[in-house]
């Protein structure tokens, strides 16, 4: 009984080597293709990033002089509202009816 208590255990002992050995290599591989996933997203996220604020300085001006429009238009329509009241009702009448 012992004698196959031996065998058993360095068959078991063989086959938990073999097991671990493979592990190791399932586990270089995940290594391997983690480190190759961060070596091409991270350039990539780089230049969305660098993109995003060259764009964002680029847009930042014409977003301004657009406000700038709109008040400076706001600005003129009341004023205009101002100085011809008349016509401002009458074209809430003539909308309205």
């Amino acid at each position: 009984m012992f004698a196959d208590d031996a065998q058993l255990r360095k068959g078991l002992k063989g086959a938990s080597d073999r097991l671990r050995a493979f592990g190791g290599v399932v586990r270089n591989i995940g290594l391997a293709f983690t480190a190759l996933g961060v070596g091409i997203t991270a350039p990539l996220i780089a230049a969305a990033k660098g993109l995003w604020y060259s764009l964002g300085s680029a847009v930042a001006p014409i977003l301004k002089d657009l406000a700038d429009r709109l008040r400076d238009g706001a600005i003129w329509l009341r004023d205009f509202a101002k100085e011809h009241p008349g016509l401002i009702r009458l074209a809430f009448r003539l909308g309205a009816g």
